[in-house]
C-alpha cells in the first residue's frame, strides 16, 4: 500500500433494559463512516512505477487519495447481558455492520480471587498496528508473560499475576504481518490461575482476516483475499524454593493463506526452564525443548534445544 490511510468515525447510543435482577436486554444504534485509502505510485514516461534502489514503489504526492473501500451509515445490534455476580459477565449480540450480520459477544468471570477466566468474540474493520494497539491497551496491569527461552519470543498470549486478574492475547494480531486494511473476525480465550506456589494458564482462539484492497493497482492486489490462524497455547510453573522455580509451556498454531498457491503452515512446541538466583547478582538457568514446523509442500522440520546460561545483574 502507498501512503495508506483508514479513517472511523461513528456515534452511537447504548439501550439496557432489565427483565430480571440479573437479566437484561441490550441494544444499540450509531452511524459510522469507514473510509480506507491511498495514493498512486510515480510513473514513467511509459506507464511503470518508478522503484527506489532498493526495488520499493515510490509514492506520488501530488495525486489525490484515492478511496477503495467507503462504508458509511446505520449500524445497530442487539443481544442480552447476563451478570449472575458482581464477579461474572456474559454478553451476545448480533446486528448489521459493514453492510453484512455482524456478531460479537463476551464472557469474564473471576472465579477467584487468582483464578480468572475470559472470552471474546469480535469483528471490526482494523490494520495490523491497530489492532496491535488496541490488543496491547487491553492487556490487563499486572500479568505473566510467557516466552521462548532460547529465542526469547513472545508467545502471544499473557495470564493474569500471582495477585489475580485476567489475562489477554495479541496471537491473532501477530498471525502475520501486513500492510494492507481488513475486516478481523474470531474468537479468543484465556484461563488462569495461582494456587500457592503453583501458576498456570491456557489461551486458544481463531481469526479469520477478509482482506479489502484495491481491486486493481500497482503491484499485487489481496482483493477479496482472505486467510485464516488458530492457536493454543498452555503453560505451568512451579515455585520450588524461594530462590528456584520451574516453568513448562506448549504450543500448537496453524495458518493458512488465502494467496494461491502459498502454502499451509502448522508448528508445535514444548520447552521447559529450571532457574534458580544465587545472591543478589548472579542467576542460572537450565532449559529443554522440542520444536516442529510443518509447511505444505516442503519436508517437516523437527529440532531439540538445550540451553545453559548464568546472569549477572549489576
Amino acid at each position: 500500500m502507498l501512503d495508506q490511510r483508514l479513517v472511523q468515525k461513528h456515534v452511537r447510543g447504548e439501550v439496557v433494559v432489565p427483565l430480571t435482577p440479573v437479566v437484561a436486554a441490550v441494544g444499540g444504534v450509531g452511524y459510522e463512516q469507514v473510509r480506507a485509502s491511498e495514493r498512486n505510485a510515480v510513473l514513467d514516461t511509459n506507464n511503470n512505477p518508478v522503484v527506489d534502489a532498493k526495488g520499493r514503489y515510490q509514492t506520488d504526492p501530488n495525486t489525490p487519495r484515492l478511496p477503495y473501500y467507503d462504508v458509511s451509515g446505520l449500524y445497530w445490534d442487539a443481544g442480552v447481558l447476563y451478570r449472575p455476580t458482581p464477579h461474572t459477565s456474559f454478553e451476545a449480540r448480533v446486528g448489521r455492520r459493514y453492510n453484512s450480520w455482524s456478531y460479537t459477544g463476551a464472557f469474564s468471570s473471576a472465579l477467584s480471587a487468582a483464578t480468572s477466566v475470559q472470552l471474546g468474540v469480535y469483528d471490526e474493520i482494523d490494520t495490523f498496528g491497530s489492532q496491535l494497539n488496541n490488543g496491547v491497551a487491553a492487556l490487563p496491569t499486572s500479568f505473566t508473560a510467557v516466552q521462548n527461552p532460547f529465542s526469547g519470543q513472545f508467545g502471544g498470549c499473557v495470564y493474569g499475576g500471582a495477585s489475580g486478574g485476567s489475562g489477554g492475547c495479541l496471537a491473532s494480531a501477530l498471525q502475520s504481518t501486513s500492510s494492507e486494511v481488513y475486516r478481523a473476525r474470531g474468537v479468543t480465550g484465556v484461563f488462569s490461575s495461582h494456587h500457592g506456589p503453583w501458576g498456570y494458564g491456557i489461551a486458544a482462539g481463531y481469526s479469520r482476516r477478509d482482506y479489502l484492497t484495491p481491486a486493481s493497482g500497482v503491484g499485487s492486489t489481496l482483493n477479496g483475499v482472505y486467510d485464516q490462524s488458530a492457536f493454543a497455547q498452555a503453560y505451568l510453573s512451579r515455585r520450588l524454593t524461594p530462590q528456584s522455580e520451574f516453568d513448562t509451556n506448549l504450543y500448537a498454531n496453524w495458518f493458512k493463506s488465502g494467496i494461491l498457491g502459498a502454502p499451509t503452515v502448522t508448528s508445535f512446541g514444548a520447552s521447559g526452564t529450571y532457574a534458580r538466583s544465587f545472591g543478589n547478582h548472579f542467576s542460572g538457568s537450565a532449559s529443554l525443548g522440542i520444536f516442529s514446523a510443518d509447511e505444505q509442500g516442503v519436508q517437516d522440520a523437527v529440532s531439540a534445544s538445550a540451553l545453559l546460561g548464568l546472569r549477572y545483574r549489576f
